[in-house]
């Protein structure tokens, strides 16, 4: 691996691809970046670059990750590791080696959270009452808290064309039960 060119004000951060001192995220440019813009990039197979998910990739075409939304090809991807090539046990919040995690829940959104989020990825069940909505892989939940989680609402709601005057920022955490997969109520449970 070759480093980038030298900026001597910045330190290289091996760990994470990037300067140290980039400026800071800009909420009003980089909200939602992921919905409009992909890229070729040096990188042609996962992890999916961080900061694009983010919105602060500086790399552009010369990032050696990818800039696009998560595939099914991606789910190829060792189980030790996230969509952004990172130790799983590391993330923490329910993401684990022991249990396959794809549902995400949405504490503070409205209902329209949830088209947003079906167009990450495809989504095999939602929950309006408990606010969840279950991913058909884990890649996408992991990708989706990322992109969007601590996004303004405000903001966010432009991309399906509709206002919001929340001030708020949106929470996105894992659930620690799958839907699909969660124990129902037998009904002989009930009498």
């Amino acid at each position: 691996m070759s480093l980038p060119p030298s900026r001597p004000q910045d330190e290289y951060n091996l760990y994470y691809e990037s300067y140290n001192g980039r400026p800071t995220r800009n909420e009003a440019r980089n909200t939602g970046w992921v919905f409009g813009f992909e890229e070729e990039t040096m990188g042609k197979l996962p992890p999916i670059c961080l900061d694009y998910a983010h919105g602060t990739c500086d790399r552009g075409k010369n990032c050696i990750r990818l800039h696009r939304l998560p595939k099914g090809t991606d789910e190829t991807l060792p189980h030790s590791l996230d969509i952004f090539g990172r130790p799983r046990l590391a993330i923490g919040d329910g993401n684990t080696f022991t249990a396959e995690r794809k549902t995400v829940w949405v504490p503070n959104g409205p209902k329209w959270v949830f088209t947003l989020l079906s167009r990450l990825g495809p989504v095999v069940a939602i929950d309006m009452h408990q606010h969840l909505l279950e991913y058909n892989h884990r890649i996408y939940c992991e990708f989706a808290i990322e992109a969007l989680g601590r996004q303004p609402l405000a903001r966010l709601a432009t991309f399906l064309d509709m206002k919001s005057e929340s001030t708020d920022h949106l929470r996105l955490q894992w659930s620690i039960q799958n839907l699909m997969t969660a124990d129902k109520e037998h009904l002989l449970d009930l009498y």
